[in-house]
């Protein structure tokens, strides 16, 4: 893991920007619930004292400004980061392919070709998701989960005592599900390194398959 978060060190200036664009977008989220709650208190008492909409369109604005930034933020935070994972993954990527290179025929019987292939796509692609999915949600949901919970004790500390309670329960569920899912993904990587062995003995096999009519008895084992 340590080395996997080494090639993101000569991008750490780009990283920055994509941490504080993701805490700007959120800090802009968590003004949405407070433009709400004046809207409520606020804007429709002066509507109607005002006999007119206009108080209440300026709050409207308001909160559709913040809702608009919010956005704008996110979306662009999301293409830096996306840019500079792709980049990121394609580096891992030639290094691993100049290291399976590089390997010694008895290296590669020990590793297998199929295994081989699953790294350098499955895998790759893999790490490519964790990193836009901890550059996306990581920083993001924390924020507005204590942003949150601020907000709402300053709004109502009653509700806050909900949020506080389901708080601990949410987070043992994350913890149990996350427990089983693990060995899960564990044998769909090994059900990978047998799909590409299957195809691969196929493609290189096709005319004995074809000579001995194994097709179907093929594509069952594929399926």
């Amino acid at each position: 893991m340590k080395r996997i978060f080494a090639y993101m060190k000569p991008r750490w200036l780009i990283l920055v920007l994509v941490l504080f664009l993701k805490l700007a977008a959120a800090m802009l989220e968590l003004q949405i619930p407070s433009a709400l709650a004046d809207i409520i208190d606020v804007g429709i008492p002066a509507a109607r004292e005002a006999g007119n909409l206009s108080p209440l369109t300026q709050y409207g604005l308001a909160m559709g400004g913040f809702a608009l930034a919010a956005f704008i933020t996110n979306l662009t935070a999301n293409i830096v980061s996306a840019q500079m994972n792709n980049k990121v993954t394609a580096h891992i990527r030639q290094d691993l392919f100049h290291k399976i290179f590089h390997l010694s025929a008895r290296q590669i019987d020990q590793v297998t070709i199929p295994s081989a292939v699953s790294r350098l796509t499955s895998d790759t692609y893999n790490i490519n998701a964790m990193f836009n999915r901890c550059l996306r949600m990581g920083v993001r949901a924390p924020i507005l989960m204590i942003g949150g919970i601020a907000v709402t004790l300053f709004m109502d500390p009653v509700l806050t005592l909900t949020l506080v309670v389901a708080l601990p329960l949410i987070v043992v569920l994350v913890l149990r599900l996350t427990r089983k899912a693990m060995p899960l993904f564990q044998a769909v990587f090994k059900q990978y390194d047998r799909l590409n062995n299957s195809v691969q003995e196929n493609v290189k096999g096709m005319r004995v398959v074809k000579s001995f009519v194994r097709e179907d008895y093929e594509k069952y084992k594929f399926g």
